[in-house]
């Protein structure tokens, strides 16, 4: 497995348009949001959480079906509906417009991935396993995050 290169884009104000509204939608979105991004979430239903970001007026939430063309003017989608057909076809159209893709349940068609995030003030590191190891890349960035917040505390960590 080849390594992926990090990259490092601005979202302030950019649409992103997510496909689903389960427990992996509602990861992403909560990713993508201190990012500053413009949320909409399709999905015929919604877990509370997502819901609950829609009430709050940090998400736009519509409670329908997936339909070609969700994805105009999308900056980054992500394919996170429980069904591989509609995740397909949201990898199908997004690739199609030249729009950056996360399909949830199938890497082959992600043209990129969801990094672990550490972030402290003006620090942001993204982690990942190249795919592979999501819990590894968890772990990484949990370690990350606790470097961070001793950096930022002045606790003491040799060097």
């Amino acid at each position: 497995m080849k390594p992926y290169f990090p990259l490092f884009i601005p979202l302030d104000g950019e649409r992103i348009v997510i496909i689903g509204a389960g427990r992996v939608a509602c990861r992403r979105a909560e990713s993508l949001l201190p990012f500053g991004a413009e949320l909409t979430v399709i999905a015929p239903d919604a877990c509370p959480a997502i819901r609950a970001l829609a009430e709050q007026g940090r998400i736009r939430l519509l409670l329908r079906e997936y339909a070609p063309g969700d994805l105009a003017g999308a900056r980054i989608a992500v394919a996170a509906a429980d069904s591989r057909a509609v995740n397909h076809a949201v990898s199908r159209e997004a690739s199609a417009a030249g729009i950056p893709v996360s399909v949830a349940d199938c890497r082959e068609e992600s043209t990129f991935f969801f990094p672990g995030i550490a972030r402290e003030g003006p620090l942001v590191a993204g982690i990942t396993a190249s795919g592979t190891d999501h819990r590894l890349a968890a772990r990484a960035s949990a370690a990350v995050r606790e470097c961070f917040r001793k950096l930022f505390s002045g606790e003491s960590g040799g060097a």
